[in-house]
């Protein structure tokens, strides 16, 4: 990233973030409790987006320090997004039968976090060993998979299981804007060198400590935590297993449309059409890196702002269907449309409709999960699901460059082709533009049938959520009548219970020394 870009542009981006992030708290009128809890979260992810990218940036070098080609294509069979779809739906698991807490969990990924933190300076600072590099992974994927269940707790702690399409959109955004922030740090390391981490790595240690400091002091209510009591649930549509399955399979298609959108394949489109409009690499390069800072700021601005113009406006039904004809719409001119700008801003744009579209399914998993009795969260499931075709493409695209070394799949390698060469000839971006078109067509079929399923599917999923004002307003008083029938059966025990002891207190067994030997 050019310094204009990264010293201007990108600071500007995160202090609009930090505006959205700063209007959503006073908008949704946060208790300071959920503001601190925010604010923790934050911490955690601006390290956690640090450590993610710095991980990234080492995996994507690995063809240029030694490695075997097995090996790296080993670690991206058992990669981030592996270890990540491991553990989201084994955490629930881990709460129930082990732990029993949620906020135990927390406690001990802070701790890991700093062992995971003090590896990368390790790593940073000295050669990359394999061991270190596989620790670090298992590691990281660790960390994203808590994502899942910050999101579960702060609506069972913080909104009583009421509004969980709220909870999913709030959450995303604080996590978003914390990714940014490590993104942007892991930037400048990258420009500027070790000055960087010295400058960064004592206040990120302080943010670890603090962070650490305050999962200890977070509020959680046991009581709160699982699904409805039978009181609730009998008010409330019921789970059917096939709303289950239709989420995720409605998130597995939606999963691999992201899939396409920021494969490498993709990326080496957009390094094309930016090539044959006449940019230097130098230019190319900062347009790479502006586009994977967008993954995560571009919907860390819009979300909170899509959910207040669109889900609390029309419902989560016709929301949906707008951004998910907006994500088609983006296909549609990076099919058709070969410009490398236009093509930059549709990959921008169809990330923040993806990330919109995804944290609507998974607000309603959340939905789902507090009416479900089952051993795996569906939250987890759901989540798993959505990196399921990530995974799989990085695998295939991993294993056939190594096969091949080919710079029509690797980044990378495509970018120093063109510095070496100066540009790419035409049978080069015509090899390019083929696979990288047939896959976005892929990607387009696979949105299509995404919206067959879900046109027939929507009732289901979405149950009785879609007006989320009169479905928070419903849900306050079902609680709120559930919450004072059992202060009336409280009151009523305690009665009863006062009447015993008066009653024990005036009883002729301790009034006189009655004996019955006598």
């Amino acid at each position: 990233m050019d310094n204009f870009a990264l010293l201007v542009i990108f600071p500007l981006l995160l202090l609009v973030g930090v505006g959205v992030f700063i209007t959503l708290i006073i908008k949704e009128k946060m208790v300071k409790k959920t503001v601190n809890y925010c604010l923790q979260t934050l911490m955690f992810w601006i390290i956690g987006g640090f450590l993610v990218s710095n991980l990234q940036d080492t995996i994507s070098n690995l063809y240029n320090i030694n490695i075997s080609t097995p090996v790296i294509i080993m670690m991206y069979v058992f990669g981030i997004l592996f270890f990540n779809a491991i553990f989201r739906p084994i955490f629930n698991l881990i709460i129930r039968y082990w732990l029993h807490s949620a906020k135990k969990l927390f406690i001990i990924t802070g701790f890991l976090q700093i062992l995971n933190f003090i590896l990368v300076l390790i790593m940073y600072f000295s050669e990359t060993t394999i061991i270190l590099l596989v620790i670090n992974v298992i590691l990281i994927g660790w960390l994203l998979a808590l994502y899942t269940i910050q999101q579960v707790f702060f609506a069972e702690q913080h909104y009583y299981k009421i509004s969980t399409i709220s909870v999913s959109f709030f959450i995303s955004t604080v996590y978003l804007l914390g990714n940014s922030i490590g993104f942007f740090i892991q930037s400048l390391a990258n420009e500027f060198g070790d000055a960087i981490i010295y400058t960064a790595a004592p206040i990120m240690v302080i943010m670890l400590i603090v962070s650490l400091i305050m999962t200890f002091k977070i509020d959680e209510d046991v009581s709160q935590s699982g699904q409805f009591g039978e009181d609730v649930l009998i008010e409330l549509k019921p789970y059917k297993k096939k709303i289950g399955y239709k989420l995720l399979w409605l998130s597995i298609i939606l999963g691999f449309v992201f899939a396409v959108n920021n494969s490498n394949i993709s990326m080496n489109l957009m390094i094309a059409l930016l090539d044959k409009d006449g940019f230097n690499i130098e230019n190319i390069k900062s347009t790479l890196s502006l586009f994977k800072a967008s993954t995560f700021v571009l919907p860390m601005i819009l979300s909170y702002p899509i959910y207040r113009l669109f889900f609390k406006k029309i419902g989560i039904y016709f929301s949906m269907m707008t951004l998910a004809t907006i994500l088609f719409a983006t296909f549609m001119f990076l099919i058709f449309f070969h410009s490398g700008i236009v093509f930059l801003i549709m990959l921008m744009l169809g990330n923040a409709m993806y990330f919109a579209i995804f944290q609507s399914l998974f607000g309603l998993s959340i939905s789902w999960h507090f009416r479900r009795k089952a051993i795996i969260a569906l939250p987890g499931l759901i989540a798993t699901g959505s990196i399921l075709a990530k995974w799989l493409l990085d695998i295939i695209t991993s294993t056939v460059h190594g096969a091949t070394n080919s710079i029509l799949l690797n980044t990378s390698k495509l970018v120093e082709h063109i510095e070496i060469n100066g540009s790419l000839s035409f049978k080069e971006y015509e090899s390019i533009n083929d696979l990288g078109s047939f896959l976005l067509l892929i990607g387009a079929c696979m949105l299509l049938i995404w919206f067959g399923f879900f046109q027939f599917w929507w009732k289901d999923v979405i149950g009785d959520e879609n007006d989320i004002s009169e479905s928070q307003f419903r849900m306050k008083k079902i609680v709120q009548k559930t919450f004072i029938s059992r202060a009336r059966e409280q009151v009523a025990i305690e009665e009863i219970n006062d009447e015993v002891s008066i009653h024990h207190s005036n009883s002729d067994f301790e009034d006189t020394d009655l004996n019955i030997y006598d």
